[in-house]
């Protein structure tokens, strides 16, 4: 019934057009003509149902003579009859700017945008998930839902999430879609497979300076205990390693017949030294053996937590002939 009587205005608006709707200056009477046929074209397409001949028919008309207010409201009545109601309420609405106010298609007009706006603001928006495999879960804003055959789901307006999960496949989310009624997003979904860490190529710089550096204290450590082992027998030769007491052989060396520090200050000063460089080394030694531990542990945690290796971009290399008029040459271009 409505496309009838959108059939029976336009007739009458064809016919009314060249004595009242159009009204324009001597300098626009060719785009005036032209549009005017264009519009009859249009017309007669869209009372034979062909929306998108008289779409561009109606735009062209509109492209060739821009101040007609009526070419807007043709325009608007044939996105209305395809049902595209988004894009004919922008026209309608355009339409009311231009229109003079004593407009008897103003009223009318009015009344339809009203009726649109309630239409639109009824309908639920849609989101489209493209690439959805089957039997995959779908979350939206936290609740498992079913999408139709078409992979799509019907939401009310506002702001949504979507979580969609299969078997041990990386999930696909999207957070924060704000959609208003009548909105079609289309989400393009992938579901990776889970990627195997053990097989990624992996950076072990660390690996290696953690390693090197246990390498460097080990070694440190066995040349200290080597050493306290020559320390030990240098203290042997004057002193008991366990008593300490001085030898009878290092006293007859020293001439030394008292066992009494004053009166062999020589060598209780030297028996003294040895044992404390056998201290000294000892401490080394267990310092050495902490830190070699230490940095091995390090060596294993960074063996571990060796991050995955960054894609290297391969250089290259380019050579190019030159010619400047007189003689050739060759470019040389080297691209990190």
């Amino acid at each position: 019934m409505a496309r009838r009587l959108l059939s029976v205005f336009l007739t009458l608006l064809v016919g009314l057009a060249p004595c009242a709707g159009f009204a324009a200056d001597k300098g626009d009477q060719e785009a005036l003509r032209a549009a005017l046929g264009l519009f009859k074209q249009g017309s007669m397409a869209l009372q034979a149902k062909d929306f998108d001949a008289a779409l561009k028919l109606f735009r062209k008309a509109q492209a060739t003579y821009e101040h007609e207010p009526l070419i807007i409201l043709a325009l608007a009545k044939t996105l209305d009859s395809s049902g595209e109601l988004t894009k004919a309420l922008r026209y309608y609405e355009i339409f009311i700017k231009q229109v003079n106010p004593t407009d008897p298609a103003r009223q009318p007009t009015l009344q339809r945008i009203a009726a649109l706006k309630r239409q639109l603001a009824a309908r639920p928006a849609q989101i489209v998930l493209k690439g959805l495999p089957t039997g995959a879960d779908v979350m939206l804003d936290g609740q498992q839902v079913q999408a139709d055959a078409n992979n799509t789901l019907r939401v009310r307006a506002g702001v949504h999430r979507v979580r969609i999960t299969m078997g041990s496949r990386i999930p696909y989310a999207r957070k924060g879609m704000a959609l208003a009624a009548g909105q079609i997003l289309t989400l393009d979904v992938v579901l990776l497979d889970p990627v195997d860490q053990s097989k990624l190529s992996r950076d072990h710089t660390w690996t290696w300076v953690a390693g090197g550096t246990t390498a460097v204290a080990a070694l440190a450590a066995g040349v200290f205990a080597v050493r306290g082992a020559s320390l030990r027998d240098s203290y042997g030769e004057i002193a008991n390693i366990e008593t300490g007491l001085i030898t009878a052989a290092a006293r007859e060396e020293y001439n030394c017949k008292s066992q009494k520090a004053e009166d062999c200050p020589e060598l209780i000063g030297e028996a003294r030294k040895r044992r404390a460089a056998i201290d000294d080394n000892n401490t080394l030694i267990y310092a050495t053996a902490i830190a070699a531990g230490a940095f091995g542990i390090a060596t294993l945690v960074a063996y571990i937590a060796a991050p995955v290796k960054k894609p290297v971009e391969q250089s290259s290399l380019q050579l190019a002939p030159l010619w400047d008029g007189t003689r050739a040459g060759m470019a040389l271009t080297l691209r990190f």
